[in-house]
């Protein structure tokens, strides 16, 4: 991600067409549509904007631009699940694929980001797991699971399908402030 100058890399970065990658994921500096744009010009190999990508309106640049084949969209990094599902749908229209990245650590975000990946558009694997895989603690009423055949569990009816539990979290909590209105 962004460890790679135009100028100085394009050659580099054009042999590794020979090895037939999934994607080269965000090679140039963060917000250069117009050089990632260059470089997928001149490759097959997919290029992948990531961190780019905060905005709807950059994924309709990027797209009109004809700068890359895949999106990483991360619900944190866009401003949400709104912006997420607009960016998604910019890129459907377009003919972008799109993939979900993580950045939300609990299992409350981490199903959201499940579900998101689940709709239509996501045509590439996700980088979501579990939370109990990397922290020994959940903050959740139950944790994210997967199922037998290592997916991830949906949610089965409308509505944030993990919630927090507010005691396990209080057990984590080392400071507290209270604050009242100014009337």
């Amino acid at each position: 991600n962004s460890a790679y100058c135009y100028h100085e890399h394009m050659d580099l970065l054009k042999r590794l067409d020979r090895f037939h990658l999934a994607m080269i994921e965000q090679p140039f500096q963060v917000g250069d549509i117009y050089y990632h744009k260059k470089l997928q010009d001149q490759m097959d190999t997919p290029i992948c904007l990531d961190e780019t990508i905060t905005e709807p309106w950059q994924a309709e640049v990027a797209a009109e631009m004809k700068a890359c084949k895949y999106i990483n969209i991360k619900p944190a990094r866009v401003g949400g699940l709104q912006n997420s599902l607009d960016i998604n749908e910019i890129c459907r229209q377009a003919g972008i694929g799109c993939w979900v990245g993580g950045m939300m650590e609990s299992d409350v975000g981490k199903a959201i980001c499940t579900e998101l990946a689940a709709i239509p558009n996501m045509v590439y694997s996700h980088d979501i797991t579990p939370a109990s895989i990397n922290y020994p603690f959940t903050i959740t009423q139950r944790p994210l699971m997967m199922t037998a055949d290592k997916m991830l569990e949906l949610a089965t009816e409308p509505g944030t399908p993990i919630l927090p539990d507010p005691e396990k979290m209080m057990k984590k909590v080392t400071c507290a402030e209270t604050f009242e209105a100014l009337r």
